[in-house]
């Protein structure tokens, strides 16, 4: 068994040469056991094949709205009251192996679990931008670009939790059901809850984003540096709080949203 595994120090990772049949009787069926949803496709969900729920993509709780606009609903395979796969058995075997849903079939552990337990967070050798997405809007960032208040979200909330190293956006979306959480990565002690919202709240000036950062610090004293405030401005684009007003189409389809085109 051990010429079947392999850890990758630099990218912290653990890798299993073996097919998902055979790898069981080490990893005990990790896959089906993370607190990951399982989402069925349309016709999955509609074939009555399994066992499933309606649940919110946004907060990923069950939904039992039943809102006709609304796009962010989805079936999931139900879990058991231990958080495992509903057809998951006593042997770590699935149930429904050869018919398994789409997502099962995709999943593949030969990629490489990462190792959280060894390498800190944030501190590993790896890709943590894997798609360029962040590299390219921070490289394409400019004092001349205008950044505005999403027209279709709300922000009820902020809120910055140091000893997690997170923030929470506490958002709700026009025309949709309640609100929701959306939370990310922070490791800046300058910004609590309070610096969170006073920054926000300057981008309903539309001012450019060199003004904004001025006022950043000379109006509410935050001493950010030129890539600190860079990075405000990506969390806050990524939840959609603001959005760049050259793209504002762009955005609204990104988020399954009309656009008025």
């Amino acid at each position: 068994m051990e010429r079947d595994l392999r850890f990758d120090a630099l990218r912290g990772s653990l890798t299993f040469a073996l097919p998902c049949p055979e790898a069981v009787s080490v990893c005990q069926a990790l896959c089906c056991r993370l607190p990951w949803d399982i989402l069925l496709t349309l016709e999955e969900a509609a074939s009555g094949q399994y066992e499933s729920e309606r649940v919110c993509t946004l907060t990923r709780r069950g939904c039992a709205e039943q809102v006709p606009t609304c796009i962010h609903w989805r079936h999931r395979l139900k879990r058991r009251e231990d958080g495992a796969c509903f057809y998951l058995d006593a042997d770590n075997r699935c149930r429904i192996y050869e018919r398994r849903p789409q997502a099962c079939q995709e999943f593949d552990c030969r990629n490489g679990w990462r190792v959280q337990g060894v390498f800190r967070k944030g501190k590993h050798v790896g890709d943590s931008d894997p798609d360029g997405r962040k590299k390219r809007f921070l490289e394409g960032l400019r004092d001349e670009l205008i950044f505005v208040w999403h027209p279709l979200l709300k922000l009820h909330g902020v809120r910055y939790l140091p000893e997690r190293k997170q923030v929470i956006f506490v958002l709700e979306i026009a025309g949709q059901c309640g609100p929701f959480k959306s939370q990310d990565e922070c490791d800046n002690p300058k910004l609590d809850s309070d610096a969170w919202r006073a920054v926000i709240e300057l981008f309903a000036s539309k001012d450019p984003l060199g003004e904004v950062r001025r006022r950043t610090r000379d109006g509410l004293g935050l001493d950010l540096s030129d890539d600190e405030f860079a990075e405000v401005v990506w969390l806050l684009h990524k939840h959609h709080i603001v959005i760049d007003s050259r793209h504002f189409r762009g955005t609204m389809r990104e988020m399954g949203l009309p656009d008025g085109g």
